[in-house]
């Protein structure tokens, strides 16, 4: 067989293929196997949680501007949570119980409540329908720092980070919200990379 014919072969198939996935698809989605019908959304109501951090502005906009009622969810309520735990707390109950049915998240902790990571070994199923926000998040630094080279590039600050607790009688700190986190990776990245 030459290249040329493999390659036509190659792309014969290939197509064809595509061609049955797509004309599959679209037989599962109009019997609703895959997706909802037409007709409306799987259910109109749903409990979402939020922590008032600017990642929550998607899902407090769409709430007020009438997003979800446009698309016939006119039950949602849109929460207010204490904490990251809470807000892991409230969605182990569900809305049947109190709690919530999902919300804003900081990755990955939808994946650890799905796999038990951080719910006493007990899975909550739970899946990313799509990421609402990916800037807003930096690193802060005290205003007694400043000065001291604390700034992208920390590798000037090392005797200061390391002479911290011979001069102000405590460890220096970095806080994070929650542990394994965004947060808590991009801290410790800074600090290695320093």
């Amino acid at each position: 067989m030459s290249m040329t014919s493999r390659r036509n072969f190659l792309l014969s198939a290939g197509a064809a293929t595509v061609g049955g996935l797509v004309s599959g698809s679209l037989a599962r989605a109009s019997t609703g196997y895959w997706v909802a019908q037409a007709s409306g959304p799987e259910t109109p109501n749903l409990r979402l949680g939020f922590i008032p951090i600017v990642e929550s502005a998607p899902l407090i906009i769409a709430k007020e501007k009438g997003f979800f009622d446009k698309h016939g969810m006119t039950g949602v309520e849109v929460l207010k949570q204490a904490s990251w735990p809470a807000a892991r707390d409230n969605v182990v109950i569900g809305s049947a119980g109190g709690g919530i049915d999902g919300g804003q998240w900081q990755m990955p902790m939808p994946h650890m409540i799905h796999i038990g990571a951080i719910t006493n070994n007990q899975p909550v199923r739970m899946a990313v329908l799509c990421q609402l926000i990916t800037q807003g998040n930096g690193i802060a630094i005290a205003g007694m720092h400043a000065g001291k080279g604390l700034g992208l590039d920390i590798s000037g600050a090392a005797d200061y980070i390391k002479n911290f607790s011979a001069s102000n009688g405590r460890k220096f700190k970095a806080a994070h919200t929650f542990p394994n986190v965004n947060q808590d990776f991009w801290i410790r990245y800074w600090f290695a990379a320093g």
